[in-house]
């Protein structure tokens, strides 16, 4: 359920920012839906995520058809892995986009039925010089980007609409063994630094999508790549989501009709499983490493089965307002944070107890910025602020941001010249007088 986090540090003259606070919610197990472009196409990843096939286990996996992708609830898991799925209907890239905004993790293996010209139309960013394939068509997304982690949405972002971080282009035969971990830079990769034995450099790969790294996807980053060059696993963040792109396939399934051989080894070689779960915990791991939101900015989540029912938000202060929805009716928004702590998500019926599980817990922390004690240059305040000369304690102005006056050296020339003509005036008369 749904946990409260705080971490609370010894109080000084700002208590404001003492303590941070963190809503988790801890699952019972990772659940995995596995996306089959032809049958068995996801069996080898179903057994690298859950060797023994048992519901309790701590990664759950289910298997279903390309034909059911429109219907399945996506919402109900932690990620979805896509293996070989010829193309998605407009309707269907709607529905993975909205799903890995929202936080979720997407990973897509290719394979000999996935057709290059759909992917990129109906998921990929097109502009820049990029084709659509298909007589250039533009890309259906042009929306309004939305960063949302999961259990909260920070809305903050608009630009270019896209899903895929990749080109899709022809596929490729070039009989390789082994692979370019890119100096083990990626999270998911750098597990095998330091364990070269364990299979992944010598992974074979005889066919590739060719992939071109969407100049529109800021953040992605090729994890593997072949001895080419050609990335071969792209990863990127999307939204609040993940996504991952491999260029080959991800069964023995798909077989080159030049050569009769698989695609790949890869599902059957030792780093395999290693790989399927690093991945698994990278496009998964998204809302666990997002930040929590400010004082001030939005909230918002999604709801599964209770999008029809009545819902309020319990602030800090415990009292209780509306919560706002969201336009395709399945998730809620709250934008009056204005205190810092836990606000949670409950039905409008629900009993005034903290005790009681709520629907979804955000933890709103103060801007940590304005705790940074460190003097400010006066010269990047605004044009609008003046910098005026202000009295310490001990009554002295502080030389740093005090504008000199010029008087004072008029004074002090003076007093010298007073002196000088006293010090003549008496040599000159006392010695008359004497």
């Amino acid at each position: 359920g749904w946990r409260r986090v705080s971490l609370r540090l010894p109080g000084d003259r700002l208590a404001l920012d003492d303590e941070r606070r963190l809503a988790l919610r801890v699952k019972p197990n990772v659940s995995v839906l596995c996306v089959e472009g032809r049958r068995g196409a996801a069996r080898y990843w179903a057994d690298a995520l859950n060797p023994a096939g048992g519901v309790d286990s701590a990664i759950r996996v289910e298997t279903i058809a390309d034909s059911e992708l429109a219907s399945a609830r996506l919402d109900a898991f932690d990620a979805v892995v896509l293996c070989n799925v010829a193309e998605f209907t407009r309707r269907e890239a709607r529905r993975l986009d909205a799903y890995a905004r929202a936080g979720g993790g997407l990973a897509f293996f290719l394979g000999d039925r996935v057709r290059p010209p759909r992917y990129n139309a109906e998921l990929g960013r097109l502009g820049e010089g990029e084709q659509a394939g298909r007589g250039g068509a533009a890309s259906p997304f042009r929306f309004a980007k939305q960063r949302m982690p999961t259990p909260v949405r920070l809305i903050a972002e608009s630009g270019e609409r896209w899903l895929l971080p990749v080109t899709v282009g022809d596929p490729v035969t070039q009989e390789m063994l082994g692979v370019d971990p890119l100096d083990y830079r990626h999270p998911i990769a750098a597990p095998f630094r330091g364990r070269e034995r364990a299979g992944l450099l010598t992974t074979p790969v005889e066919r590739y999508f060719r992939l071109k790294v969407s100049s529109a996807a800021r953040g992605a980053e090729v994890v593997l790549a072949s001895a080419a060059g050609d990335p071969l696993m792209v990863a990127s963040p999307v939204g609040g989501g993940r996504v991952v792109v491999v260029a080959t396939a991800g069964s023995l399934a798909s077989v080159d009709p030049a050569t009769g051989r698989p695609w790949t080894l890869m599902p059957v070689w030792p780093s395999f499983v290693p790989i399927a779960r690093e991945t698994l915990r990278w496009v998964a791991g998204a809302a666990v490493e997002q930040r929590p939101p400010l004082v001030g900015q939005p909230i918002s989540g999604r709801l599964i089965d209770l999008s029809a029912v009545a819902t309020q938000v319990v602030r800090p202060d415990d009292a209780r307002e509306p919560a706002g929805g969201e336009s395709d009716g399945r998730g809620w928004r709250y934008d009056r944070t204005d205190l810092a702590g836990f606000y949670s998500l409950t039905t409008a019926d629900a009993p005034a107890d903290l005790a009681a599980e709520p629907i979804s817990l955000a933890a709103v922390n103060p801007e940590p910025a304005e705790s940074d004690t460190t003097r400010l240059d006066p010269g990047r305040l605004p044009a609008e602020l003046a910098v005026r000369r202000a009295a310490t304690e001990a009554g002295v102005g502080d030389p740093a941001i005090s504008a000199p006056v010029g008087i004072h050296r008029g004074l002090l020339l003076a007093a010298l010249g007073l002196v000088l003509i006293e010090t003549w005036l008496a040599y000159r008369f006392g010695r008359g007088a004497a």
